[in-house]
């Protein structure tokens, strides 16, 4: 695998990150369009501004957390406990180090990253990191996804009891990022995957955000097809 081939991996990548946050801002009427545009580049390596590629047979494998703050700045998890910080138009990138980093969560419209906490190699509770870099650590508290300023726990079987963290409440006042899709979430599914490259959303979450700002989706399900694309 050449640097070219990367830089079209990687692009890929955060593309389509874009392209998932737009799309919900639209009613189902509009049209909808998308355009590509390479906004940062990062080499594979095991370096503070390199992205860490694995091979176990003969596949290559590499971190995959990408997350969009309410301003559209990107985060990208490079693994060894780096997180990438770059802005919409790729002008400014800033790295985060922090060991403690268990991977990269979720990232809220403020800003602010969630993480799970690592002491001696394992996952005890849940890391705060703020945009002006302060840090909180919550623990037992395993996250599973933030959505409207609210933390909420992994359903693992020992975690009856835990209750979500609110850090702040939008209550009806329109979110600044859409709402998170899950495959399966206690039986339910707000998206399927029909084929290898073609997927099905279901609505009834993303028209409650959209309801927000008076705008509707008129179906129920909409299928989304991923151009295949060989390297």
């Amino acid at each position: 695998m050449d640097f070219k081939s990367q830089k079209l991996i990687l692009t890929t990548m955060l593309l389509f990150l874009f392209s998932y946050s737009l799309a919900f801002c639209q009613s189902a009427s509009d049209s909808i369009s998308f355009t590509k545009k390479e906004i940062a580049f990062f080499k594979w390596g095991t370096g503070e501004k390199e992205v860490k590629l694995t091979k176990t047979a003969e596949v290559f494998s590499w971190p995959r957390a990408l997350r969009i703050d309410g301003s559209d700045n990107l985060y990208f998890s490079a693994g060894n406990g780096h997180i990438f910080i770059v802005s919409p138009n790729g002008n400014s990138i800033k790295s985060i180090s922090n060991q403690k980093m268990g991977g990269l969560g979720d990232v809220d419209e403020d800003g602010d990253m969630y993480s799970g906490y690592k002491e001696e190699g394992k996952l005890t509770g849940l890391l705060v990191i703020g945009p002006d870099g302060t840090q909180t650590v919550y623990k037992n508290f395993i996250l599973r996804n933030v959505e409207n300023g609210v933390a909420y726990p992994m359903n693992f079987p020992d975690a009856k009891g835990i209750e979500p963290i609110t850090f702040f409440k939008n209550d009806d006042k329109p979110e600044k990022l859409p709402p998170r899709l899950f495959h399966i979430q206690g039986g339910e599914e707000d998206y399927e995957k029909t084929s290898p490259n073609t997927y099905v959303l279901h609505t009834e979450k993303i028209n409650k955000h959209l309801k927000k700002i008076n705008r509707h989706l008129d179906v129920d399900k909409i299928q989304i097809k991923i151009e295949e694309k060989k390297i």
